[in-house]
This record gives structure tokens, sequence and C-alpha cells, in this order.
């Protein structure tokens, strides 16, 4: 079992991109543990939306947000591809 910040620092070091997992609209301290691993060792595919990868996240993750950022820059379109962000 992982904390929520070490789930975040998996999800950077495979997808490529950085992660803040969120429920009811607030972020989760990153001490907060129970979370699986990250259950993907290669990253999503280039062509995925960010829209589409927040939903494999939820599926995976039920009950929890997640906000997609990259080099600082967390106001991200849905339909941004991945390839854009990485």
């Amino acid at each position: 079992m992982a904390t929520a910040g070490e789930l975040e620092q998996q999800i950077s070091r495979i997808e490529g991109f950085d992660a803040t997992i969120k429920q009811g609209g607030k972020d989760v301290r990153s001490d907060k543990g129970g979370f699986e691993d990250w259950p993907y060792q290669k990253q999503s595919k280039d062509t995925m939306t960010v829209s589409k990868w927040i939903s494999k996240f939820q599926t995976q993750y039920p009950g929890y947000d997640v906000e997609v950022s990259s080099g600082g820059n967390a106001d991200i379109h849905g339909n941004t591809h991945l390839k854009n962000i990485r």
C-alpha cells in the first residue's frame, strides 16, 4: 500500500507528468495511506486525452479525483493529448 504522495510520485515517474490526488475538490494529504500502487508499468499512449486518463485513474481509485499538470501549468484542457504535456 502506498501513501497519496507515493502514488503521485509513481504516476509522475511512469506517465511523465504531475498528478495531484483530490477528494471533494480538495488536495488529499500526501501522508494519507491506503492507496494501491499504480498498477501500470508503461506510459499511457501519447494519443490518449487528459480526460480519458483521468477516467482511467478514477476507475482504479473510486471516490478520488485527480488533477493533471505539467511544468507548473495546472490548467490543462481535457482534450489535450498526453504527448503535449510530457
